[in-house]
């Protein structure tokens, strides 16, 4: 269950960092606000959480 939630985490953190970039150029618009943050900013938490997200999934689990 954690790898497919792993996984589903690495793609949309993946679809986040793209959109990031296409907001960047002005190709489509930021979606995403946090109050008291810039647009960019915003985007890039998500991405970092979702990349966060993934790696807790795909971490070794030692018990």
């Amino acid at each position: 269950m954690r790898k497919v939630f792993a996984k589903i985490s690495f793609s949309l953190s993946i679809l986040a960092t793209l959109w990031l970039f296409f907001g960047l150029f002005k190709i489509v618009p930021f979606m995403v606000k946090i109050h008291g943050e810039t647009d960019l900013r915003a985007h890039a938490s998500l991405a970092v959480f979702f990349l966060a997200c993934a790696t807790w999934g795909f971490w070794k689990d030692d018990h």
